[in-house]
């Protein structure tokens, strides 16, 4: 593996590209797409989720700490927990009734997951991070991709909140870019994208709590 020479911060999520130069380009769109980046890469799937890749996520945690554990669970759910982070994307929609392609559950035994989700610090200016390494060379994403979730972010936000929060970070895995608070999506009806980053794109301060939108919207699948 090259070594690890360039990191991207882009709103909450970080890059590190292995090479010399970055291979990320942006795109223009709202939300954005990350370029020559190759796919999220999960194994096949069969019965219901037939053609769709499985996306194994791993929580490491480690000890409680005054209900936070808790909290990150049942916001990050599972694919059959209604109202999850994970299930938000699995059940999502297109306008012509289309998934996603990907299908994320909870994998504790795996030995490589795709995602794994941590506590832990996210960085000056970030409610929640995620960090996904990305070989130059091959624009193949170097597993796992890690989310970190601060505790104080977990204490401060609700429930929902930190739902909506988990359900960005998973856009960015499945390669969505953040628009921000103050920029209005004007492909998606209502304006609002759930990668719109918590946090005014003139301030560029966090505010966890006020994301536009909480829900994943059809033009986003």
């Amino acid at each position: 593996m090259n070594t690890l020479s360039r990191i991207a911060l882009i709103g909450g999520m970080v890059l590190i590209v292995s090479g010399c130069l970055p291979l990320i380009v942006l795109g223009y769109d709202c939300p954005g797409c990350w370029r020559n980046v190759q796919p999220l890469t999960g194994s096949a799937g069969t019965g219901d989720t037939t053609g769709d890749e499985l996306v194994t996520v791993k929580l490491n945690l480690g000890n409680d700490d005054a209900g936070v554990n808790s909290k990150i669970q049942q916001a990050i759910g599972d694919a059959e927990q209604t109202g999850s982070a994970l299930n938000g994307w699995d059940i999502a929609r297109n306008s012509n009734a289309s998934r996603t392609g990907y299908w994320f559950f909870i994998a504790q035994n795996v030995n490589n997951p795709n995602i794994v989700v941590q506590r832990g610090d996210a960085g000056a200016g970030h409610c929640l991070v995620s960090v996904i390494n990305v070989n130059k060379n091959t624009g193949q994403i170097i597993y796992p991709i890690t989310i970190r979730i601060p505790d104080s972010t977990a204490r401060n936000m609700s429930t929902e909140q930190l739902t909506a929060a988990i359900k960005h970070e998973l856009g960015h895995c499945l390669g969505l870019a953040d628009t921000y608070l103050d920029q209005v999506c004007s492909k998606l009806p209502s304006g609002a994208s759930i990668m719109q980053e918590a946090k005014s794109a003139k301030a560029g301060q966090p505010v966890c709590s006020e994301m536009r939108t909480t829900s994943i919207q059809p033009e986003e699948t």
